[in-house]
């Protein structure tokens, strides 16, 4: 019951911050059927700093203590990295790439033709990334 509430926290805070508008059913960050990407947020290229980071914690971490450096600091990135599979029911994998720029990358792989992928420039932009796709995406497994 309380993942459910913290997925819908999740995508109301993304639908009603970047996109504005209702979705398809008309109730404003029911269900996002797609990324967050129209009114300038491409979650696939959000950059890092204090404005993601408040949103990652506001929208994952809402009762724990002070806002971390998720997006920039590898041991906060850590910790969302774990909560994401807590809550998702799957592992996050991340890597670096040898032939693509930006070279870091952070893949949710919940079955074998429906994986998603980010890049990004260091490992916690890659996971922070991953957390906005995901959250627009997919509901948690776990109540």
């Amino acid at each position: 019951m309380a993942a459910q509430r913290l997925l819908n926290l999740v995508r109301t805070a993304l639908f009603d911050k970047y996109v504005g508008r209702t979705n398809d059913s008309g109730k404003s960050g029911k269900a996002l059927d797609r990324p967050a990407c129209l009114s300038g947020l491409n979650p696939y290229k959000a950059s890092a700093g204090a404005e993601l980071d408040t949103l990652i914690h506001e929208n994952f971490f809402a009762a724990a203590g002070e806002t971390m450096p998720y997006s920039t600091d590898n041991s906060a990135a850590e910790k969302l990295r774990n909560r994401l599979k807590s809550l998702y029911g799957f592992p996050i994998e991340t890597g670096q790439t040898r032939s693509r720029r930006p070279t870091f990358f952070a893949r949710f792989d919940n079955g074998p033709s429906t994986s998603t992928e980010v890049l990004a420039e260091n490992y916690p932009l890659a996971i922070c990334r991953l957390a906005l796709v995901i959250a627009s995406k997919h509901s948690p497994a776990t109540e």
